[in-house]
């Protein structure tokens, strides 16, 4: 047998099957230090009822309730990140200014329309605030920079707000998949835990964080983030990676002891005794959704981020009351369908 005759076909073949083979792109974040990013940020989130049974006393009372009964949430957000100082595609040093925030709310039903603004939403506008790593702490140290302002405001903070979260660890090909690590969707949970409720809320806040979060953070292992590198495409004159991502998931709450224990803490509040008796107080949650993040190749910073989805809750609900001599029941289900759709863009 002669090796040439195999040698030599294989070495002329060898540039095609080299010119078929997939190419790997790397998307890192590396934005040059001392640069700054300004990103805009719109978010929606619609909803309203599906079917419904609501049983007071007895008495089927569905019909009391609008059936044009619909809510819709708005928010917008623009900020400026200043990169100080970063170590191996991770920031050492950012300081982040919140030029505009503004978010409001609607309620509709029977005709009728009701809007407010959220409040303190734009508590951090005009704001600024400087992140910096604690390699002792293995964690940010967050302080207002160069401005005074509420302590509580900083334990919300998060300092990725690049997508990086979204970032495959290794170089890709297209039609590569990786899942994104679900703690990024702790931290946005532990930064709700951190809020600040006050003196007042005090004892509802510590409910909450016994009776609530631990049961999210359970159902939080049900829902997965998904990507897809798909390729390059020019983006308005940049060279941009494309990352397909999709977002599904399903879970429940059983809340019947968060519940109880709320009314426990309102009644002695207001020194009053009232027999307090919940069945079930259910609440299930089921999401599906896709969106697509592009990725400034050559800079290292995102291009610009969308997503949407589609969920639907369902509530289960029922309890019985006794006041004042005199007793009620409750038995509601209720579905809840809904929308909800986030943009980022750069500021240019």
């Amino acid at each position: 047998m002669n090796p040439k005759r195999f040698l030599l076909p294989a070495l002329m073949a060898s540039p095609l099957l080299l010119a078929l083979a997939p190419l790997a792109d790397g998307l890192n974040f590396n934005p040059a230090k001392g640069s700054s990013l300004s990103k805009n940020t719109e978010i929606n989130m619609s909803f309203e009822l599906g079917d419904m049974t609501v049983v007071v006393d007895g008495q089927d009372m569905s019909g009391q309730i609008p059936a044009d009964a619909s809510g819709n949430m708005d928010m917008t957000m623009g900020w400026t990140d200043k990169y100080v100082d970063l170590k191996d595609g991770k920031p050492l040093e950012l300081i982040r200014t919140y030029d505009e925030m503004s978010g409001s709310m609607e309620m509709n039903g029977g005709g009728e329309s009701d809007s407010n603004d959220i409040p303190d939403f734009d508590a951090l506008s005009g704001k600024t605030i400087r992140f910096t790593w604690n390699e002792e702490k293995k964690e940010y140290d967050v302080a207002f920079h160069e401005c005074e302002g509420e302590e509580k405001l900083l334990k919300t903070q998060q300092i990725d707000m690049d997508y990086r979260m979204m970032l495959p660890t290794a170089e890709v090909a297209v039609g590569d998949k990786w899942e994104v690590p679900t703690d990024f969707v702790r931290q946005i949970l532990d930064g709700i835990k951190n809020g600040d409720m006050g003196e007042d809320g005090a004892a509802m806040q510590a409910i909450l964080q016994d009776e609530l979060f631990p049961q999210l953070e359970r159902m939080l292992e049900n829902f997965k983030t998904s990507c897809e590198y798909k390729g390059r495409r020019d983006e308005d004159g940049v060279d941009a990676g494309v990352i397909a991502v999709s977002i599904e998931g399903k879970g429940d709450l059983d809340l019947k002891s968060m519940i109880e224990s709320l009314v426990e803490e309102q009644m002695k509040n207001m020194g009053q005794e009232i027999e307090f008796s919940i069945g079930k107080a259910t609440l299930a949650m089921n999401m599906k959704g896709k969106g697509e993040v592009l990725w400034d190749i050559k800079s290292g910073h995102v291009l610009s981020a969308d997503q949407t989805a589609d969920f639907t809750i369902n509530v289960g609900f029922d309890a019985s009351i006794d006041a004042g001599g005199q007793s009620h029941s409750v038995e509601a289900e209720i579905e809840v369908p809904g929308k909800f759709s986030q943009t980022m863009t750069l500021k240019k």
